[in-house]
Parts: C-alpha cells; sequence; structure tokens
C-alpha cells in the first residue's frame, strides 16, 4: 500500500515536522519513519530547509520567550548550510544568565524607585542613658495563623497578631530610655510563604487571610513597633532571621524593611539573608538564630565558627533562639543560651501535641560595661490581649 498522500498531507499540516506528523496518523514513530523513507521526495520537499541554523532558532526562542525557560531541548532533522550535509541531532540550549540579571536589576531599580520611604522620626527620648541597649524579641509570631478558642483554647488571626505584638512591643519598650533598641525577629514571624504549607515537609496549615494582606500585616507590625521604640530609643536595629515556616517571606520582609527605612538615619536593619546574626554592644556579644538548624546547646560553636573574632573578644555572650515555642535559659561558664517563649496562641496542631507554653515576650537590657542588667515581661493578659 502506498502512503505517500496521507504523508503528504501530514506533512503539510505539521509544517514539516515529521514527530507531529506521525502523530497526526497515529503511526507509532519507526512506522512512519519506515513508509517516509519509500518516498525521499517527500523529506526534501518539506523537511529538509526546514531549520538551517538550530541554535539559532532556539537562541531566538528562548530570547523571546518572556516565561520562566531555563532552556529548552529539541530534536532536529536539518540541513547544513556550509557543506549541505544531512544532519540529525538534539539542539540543547539555556536561556542567556546575563539577561536574567539585567531583569532582576530592573526590577531592584523600579521597587527602589517606586516604593514609599519612612520619613526620619522626629520624637526622641529626652533623657536616654547611652550605656544601655534594650532587646525586645518576637520569635515564632506566625502571621497569618488561624486558631479558634473552641478548638485550641484561644484565638490567633491577624489583627490579634498585630494588636498583640505592637501592644507588647509598646509596653516594653517604655520601660527604659536607651542609646539602642533592638527588635529581634527571629523566626517564624510569618506562619508561611504563601501557599499554606511548611515549606520544607509540606505540611498542610491553618492560615488566615489573603496572602497580600498576611504581607501588609507583617510589614506593618514592624513598622508601628519601630515608632514604639524610636520614642524610647536613640537608635534602632532590626535583626531579621528565617525561621523553617516562613524562608522566603522573611527574605522579602528584609528587602522591603531595608527600602522602607533607607532615609531614616536612626534605623538600621540586618536584612542579610544568613541565618545567624550578631550584634555587639561594648562588652556584650549577641546571637541570634531561629534554633531549627542548630540546637540550643550547639549554637555556641556555630557562633564562634561564624564570628570568631567578636566571639572571641566580647566578655559576655548571650545566644539567643526560639522555634520550640516555650522559654529555656541555661548559663555556662562562656556564654548564656536563651531560648524564647511565644506570644502567639496555639493552632490546632501544638493544641493537640506537647507544644503550648506561657505566652509571653521577654526583653533584655544590656549594659556596655556590665553586660546584661535587666529583664522585663508581657504577656496577654497584660495588655488586654485575652
Amino acid at each position: 500500500m502506498d502512503y505517500g498522500n496521507q504523508i503528504e498531507d501530514a506533512l503539510i499540516a505539521s509544517s514539516g515536522i515529521k514527530r507531529e506528523a506521525a502523530r497526526s496518523l497515529g503511526w507509532a514513530w519507526s512506522t512512519f519513519k519506515d513508509r517516509i523513507a519509500k518516498h525521499p521526495e517527500l523529506t526534501e520537499k518539506y523537511c529538509s530547509n526546514l531549520i538551517h541554523d538550530p541554535v539559532s532558532h532556539e537562541a531566538e526562542i528562548l530570547n523571546k520567550s518572556d516565561a520562566s525557560v531555563w532552556g529548552l531541548s529539541t530534536y532536529y532533522d536539518y540541513t547544513d548550510d556550509e557543506t549541505g550535509e544531512r544532519k540529525r541531532g538534539w539542539i540543547k540550549t539555556k536561556r542567556n544568565k546575563g539577561k536574567e540579571v539585567d531583569n532582576v536589576q530592573t526590577i531592584i531599580e523600579a521597587m527602589r524607585s517606586e516604593l514609599p520611604r519612612f520619613e526620619p522620626f522626629e520624637a526622641m527620648p529626652l533623657q536616654a542613658d547611652y550605656d544601655l541597649c534594650h532587646m525586645i524579641t518576637i520569635t515564632d509570631l506566625h502571621v497569618g495563623m488561624y486558631a479558634w478558642h473552641e478548638e485550641t483554647g484561644n484565638d490567633w488571626d491577624l489583627s490579634l497578631a498585630y494588636e498583640t505584638a505592637t501592644k507588647s512591643v509598646e509596653y516594653l519598650a517604655r520601660q527604659r530610655n536607651c542609646e539602642m533598641g533592638i527588635l529581634n525577629l527571629q523566626g517564624d514571624f510569618y506562619h508561611h510563604d504563601g501557599t499554606g504549607l511548611t515549606p520544607n515537609h509540606g505540611h498542610v496549615l491553618d492560615c488566615d487571610g489573603r496572602w497580600n494582606k498576611v504581607l501588609w500585616t507583617g510589614v506593618n507590625i514592624v513598622r508601628q513597633s519601630v515608632q514604639s521604640m524610636l520614642q524610647h530609643c536613640k537608635n534602632v536595629t532590626i535583626s531579621i532571621v528565617r525561621g523553617n515556616h516562613d524562608e522566603k517571606s522573611t527574605d522579602s520582609l528584609a528587602v522591603a524593611l531595608m527600602i522602607a527605612y533607607e532615609n531614616e538615619p536612626r534605623v538600621t536593619v540586618l536584612g542579610d539573608p544568613k541565618r545567624y546574626k550578631r550584634f555587639v554592644w561594648g562588652c556584650q556579644f549577641i546571637g541570634f538564630a531561629h534554633g531549627d538548624k542548630v540546637k540550643a546547646k550547639n549554637l555556641h560553636t556555630k557562633f564562634l565558627s561564624e564570628f570568631g573574632s567578636d566571639y572571641g573578644a566580647a566578655e559576655f555572650r548571650d545566644l539567643n533562639s526560639g522555634h520550640f515555642h516555650c522559654e529555656y535559659i541555661k548559663e555556662y561558664s562562656t556564654h548564656k543560651e536563651r531560648q524564647h517563649a511565644t506570644i502567639a496562641g496555639a493552632d490546632n496542631y501544638a493544641a493537640e501535641g506537647d507544644w503550648k507554653s506561657k505566652r509571653q515576650i521577654r526583653s533584655v537590657l544590656f549594659h556596655k560595661e556590665y553586660g546584661e542588667i535587666a529583664n522585663y515581661i508581657v504577656t496577654p493578659k497584660m495588655i488586654g490581649m485575652v
């Protein structure tokens, strides 16, 4: 049986792409090859000049594409322009990374030019102790988490997260006027990265609010907290570390805050993507980590390896972590481990397990010469959030 007419019609319909022609005819690829071999004139007429320079063709596709295409792999049957030789083979191409970098830089510059900046905050503490540094830690706030008191024993949503966090910081900030204030955002500030799942294990989470609303609630919590601290601290440093729930959203928060406060000389944002950060105040080394990658009892070796010079030069070392939602403090001859509790309500997972503890924020007052000299505690009941 002669299949020439069928093959020709299929090649015309598929613009000379043999595999497409084979699929349209419902033939196996091997069957199509056997049958078209008997009609070399069809290959010469419809396929030989389809693409003369496949590499340039692929590059053109990649350069024109606005989609997230990393590369293409395509099988070609083509003619070499220089030798006239028929060739077959796979052409694999990748997007030009230089172009990606250019695009990213363009986006960043657009963000920098369009996002609003906070104007310098004029209010200053009338009298401040210039030897003091006040660290206020917000850990595991889980902005975007939802809890119902009938199920968990407490309510928690976006509005409660905002009110609880901002009132807590305001209460703690007014305890002392200081030279320096540290707002320590110590991981799991957000409940998720916009997916409703934990990033690493894909556990389904109880979530509240649309994602943009969740992001903005977090930004507004920080903004109001910084405003409260600037009324009692000459300068404020914001330290941001990632948790196991918010690896990407915390990075977004850091970028937004660095841009927003770039015109505020009294505010410094430690927004680099490192999981471990430190701040030195006189004789005091202060370390920040979430606590999901390295346990509290091993943090001293991690901070020593990361910040050996500052760590070794300090007389006192305070290593802060969270993650477990409960407070644990242990002192050694060389350092103090401080695992902070959360002031957030428990979700259903925590309520059904064994992860509920006293909800609180503990702030720590450091002296340049004497190290830690005072602590202050706030609970939801103390600020009317029960």
